[in-house]
């Protein structure tokens, strides 16, 4: 479905791709300099102790807190390749009840995605390609709880 639109996807992944990898290294060197923050207040804190000192200890303590609980929180489903484990952009996710298609969405450049619908059960269908890869369409059933589809799926 992509391709009619005479646009080198290849390309346009390898592109995003570079700014998603500069991106992931500069959260990396954020948390080194929050986790050298961290460890410096505490030294500070324990040999100097002051309220303001305290006060700073405590807002990283928070912090952490919130930094943890986010990351342990994964609000969109992947599709991934099974041999390399990598994302899949572009996938088309269909939902379908009775032999008709009723919602749709595409997977971004990171192969995540979510879809908002009714609670029941579907048929779904996850039609893609890799890239550099053959054209690939899976399709099951599927029980849908809490009005999402985020499920997890390995091509």
């Amino acid at each position: 479905a992509l391709n009619q639109e005479k646009v080198n996807w290849d390309n346009y992944v390898q592109g995003i791709s570079k700014k998603i990898i500069m991106k992931t290294l500069w959260n990396i060197f954020l948390y080194i300099v929050f986790i050298g923050g961290f460890l410096y207040t505490i030294y500070i804190t324990f040999n100097f102790p002051h309220w303001i000192n305290y006060l700073v200890l405590g807002i990283y303590a928070i912090t952490t807190i919130f930094l943890i609980i986010k990351k342990t929180r994964k609000h969109y489903g992947t599709v991934t390749s099974k041999e390399t484990k990598s994302p899949i952009p572009f996938t088309l996710i269909e939902l379908y009840q009775n032999n008709q298609r009723v919602h749709f969405t595409v997977t971004d450049i990171q192969g995540r995605y979510y879809l908002l619908t009714e609670d029941g059960t579907y048929t779904m269908k996850v039609k893609g390609q890799p890239a550099g890869g053959h054209i690939f369409e899976k399709h099951g059933d599927i029980k849908v709880t809490k009005g999402i589809v985020k499920e997890d799926i390995e091509i």
